[in-house]
């Protein structure tokens, strides 16, 4: 908003660059122009500001760099890998056996609530006797506010019986990708089971 030396003015300006011009060629002396109400279409850039800056010429540029409030996890959610170990344990002859996994579970804990989902086909590393799955889904179109943990949590499934692997907090700072997404490279559980 400005006064252009006969009436104030109001513009509201969209843009998908974060650049926009406002046009002042017809205003003959200085002007006190006033940037407000900065939003994103998701809400993640919201900033009410009050950004004032007296404008000599019409090429003048004015820079208002706005902080992050919240992540959109958008359509595709969490996604990643998860490696997990399979353990050893002693059949009735106290022989020591391979103890096996038929499914890993993967949960995200986001705003309060808790959302999961089972992984797919596992693919089986005989020597390190560990399964790698890959996971998607997770927590989609969730808007997590800057400073939020993300809980990470990770089971598996032996004859029906759920058991936990472990958990950890997901930096959202170091895992989100821009486009809407958080993707987890190599979640190693392997010393979990």
């Amino acid at each position: 908003s400005y006064n252009d030396g006969y009436r104030n003015r109001v513009e509201k300006i969209s843009t998908n660059t974060g650049n926009a011009t406002i046009n002042l060629s017809y205003v003959t002396e200085s002007v006190d122009v006033r940037i407000y109400d900065i939003k994103t279409p998701n809400g993640c850039w919201n900033e009410v500001v009050d950004f004032t800056e007296n404008v000599k010429d019409a090429s003048q540029e004015l820079i208002k760099n706005m902080e992050r409030s919240q992540y959109d996890l958008g359509e595709s959610g969490i996604s990643g890998t998860v490696t997990a170990k399979r353990s050893f344990v002693l059949d009735s002859a106290g022989k020591k056996i391979v103890r096996p996994i038929d499914s890993l579970k993967v949960v995200a804990e986001v705003n309060g609530k808790e959302y999961s989902v089972y992984t797919g086909t596992c693919t089986y590393d005989k020597d390190a006797l560990s399964y790698s799955v890959t996971f998607s889904g997770l927590a989609v179109n969730e808007k997590v506010p800057v400073g939020e943990d993300i809980e990470i949590k990770v089971y598996h499934e032996i004859d029906d019986n759920t058991d936990p692997l472990g958990s950890f907090v997901l930096d959202l700072e170091e895992n989100y990708r821009g486009k809407n997404s958080i993707i987890i490279n190599n979640l190693n559980a392997a010393n979990w089971v």
